[in-house]
């Protein structure tokens, strides 16, 4: 057997193995991609810090409103 006879043999048998290889390197590369591009988790911690500052600042509010009208700490936590 020669040597370029193992090739052809081994690149039939690689062949059949990834059946879909096209379509793997393409997911290979969406996700290589994706891994690559930092906006999409950028924009999750933006809008999660939006929404750690509007809680914040309701809390806040109602702990000034609770201050100064002598509210009882029951009826805040109904709010929350």
């Amino acid at each position: 057997m020669t040597e370029e006879r193992i090739k052809e043999i081994f690149i039939k048998s690689f062949n059949k193995i990834v059946e879909n290889k096209a379509q793997i390197i393409k997911d290979c590369k969406i996700l290589l991609l994706e891994a690559c591009d930092g906006s999409k988790i950028e924009n999750e911690i933006k809008k999660t810090q939006t929404e750690i500052q509007n809680i914040t600042n309701l809390i806040e509010s109602m702990t000034d409103k609770e201050c100064k009208n002598g509210t009882k700490s029951g009826r805040i936590q109904k709010k929350l």
